[in-house]
């Protein structure tokens, strides 16, 4: 089953809304084709992408005692195994506007961290944050923010299959 956020902090960017310049219903001043949960083109609901029953992912093993006197086994086992390493890309969301951003000051010192970035705080949005999960559908979107998205639909996790089978004998 595909991750999940319970506080609707996911969003999906999509060229071809970017291209026909639609806007998000939740956050109106969201770039052009970014969605997110709640705007009529987010298909997902509250997951990542987007519900993924049909990935399944068995597991079985057995031992066996063939003679009986515990002084021998025979084990043998198979599992599908999915990595998620396709999937942290997921978690970097949670560091894309509006939900947080990443942002590097060349320069920067404690008394006035923003001194050399045009503009000042490139994140007054955060600093707006009513709560976790509660957000102010009007904050403002850095110009050159980090956005990370991940496919909404046909995502298919990395997989691999792993057997072994063993004799041991004391």
């Amino acid at each position: 089953m595909s991750p999940y956020n319970n506080r609707g902090e996911n969003e999906h960017f999509d060229p071809s809304l970017f291209a026909q310049n639609v806007h998000s219903k939740v956050f109106a001043n969201a770039p052009p084709g970014l969605v997110f949960p709640g705007d009529p083109q987010y298909t997902s609901g509250k997951y990542i992408n987007g519900p993924v029953w049909e990935k399944f992912f068995p597991r079985f093993g057995l031992a066996w005692d063939p003679e009986g006197k515990g002084n021998m086994t025979i084990r043998a086992a198979y599992g599908m195994y999915g990595d998620r390493a396709m999937m942290l890309a997921g978690t970097a969301m949670y560091f894309s506007p509006p939900f947080g951003n990443t942002v590097s000051v060349q320069g920067a010192n404690l008394t006035d961290p923003w001194a050399g970035m045009p503009g000042g705080n490139p994140l007054p949005s955060l600093a707006a944050l009513q709560g976790v999960g509660v957000y102010s559908h009007d904050m403002k979107f850095p110009l050159f923010g980090t956005y990370v998205t991940t496919p909404m639909r046909n995502f298919h996790p990395v997989y691999m299959n792993q057997w072994n089978l063993s004799v041991q004998r004391q």
